[in-house]
């Protein structure tokens, strides 16, 4: 155990500890990943109870209600902390889902190749024409309104950008190309025009 402890940090997280914007960044998304789960004994207030005697509160006035009421007498805190494990929850199946199918199909073209590479690219170009807002708005038009729709409209805005990247789908290919042994046929032709 000591050995692990010992050993130079290498590779990326190393290169994180050593960004400290990054580290950042990393310290408010676990925050707000343990607020948002922890959120019944976080929240100073029941996410739709009211206090009709404090409408329109504002912030800091009062030490019960930090960010102030809202006009219906709602704790704003207490709803941005429940706001957020929707919001939280939205965007970690919007990104699992793009990431698989933009993964799946860049893996597809690079190890496919031919008539099939030429073809998902072709219709991820078409994809990647559109603005992502507009695609995300005729996904919705299309399946209609609903939070699942959202989703799926989110992802598959996301998922043309997991795979919009060609030179990693180039590299994906090249790399795979070079481990793979090529057969003796194929090498006995090689040198046979040498």
């Amino acid at each position: 155990m000591s050995a692990i402890l010992a050993a130079p940090r290498s590779g990326l997280f190393h290169r994180l500890l050593e960004n400290p914007g990054a580290v950042a960044g990393l310290v408010i998304m676990v925050v707000l990943i343990v607020v948002t789960i922890a959120a019944p004994v976080v929240a100073p207030h029941g996410p739709a109870e009211q206090f009709r005697q404090n409408f329109l509160t504002s912030p800091f006035q009062q030490a019960t209600f930090p960010l102030g009421t809202h006009s219906l007498g709602r704790d704003i805190l207490t709803r941005l902390i429940y706001g957020a494990r929707l919001s939280l929850l939205i965007s970690a199946v919007a990104v699992a889902f793009s990431l698989s199918i933009g993964t799946m199909l860049g893996l597809t073209a690079a190890f496919a190749g031919g008539a099939l590479d030429v073809a998902i690219m072709r219709v991820m170009d078409v994809l990647l024409v559109f603005p992502s807002l507009l695609l995300a708005i005729v996904v919705v038009a299309i399946l209609g309104p609903g939070l699942t729709n959202a989703m799926l409209a989110v992802a598959w805005c996301c998922c043309r950008a997991t795979f919009g990247q060609r030179g990693a789908r180039c590299n994906c290919r090249t790399r795979w190309c070079s481990r793979t042994p090529t057969p003796r046929s194929t090498r006995a032709a090689r040198s046979a025009r040498r």
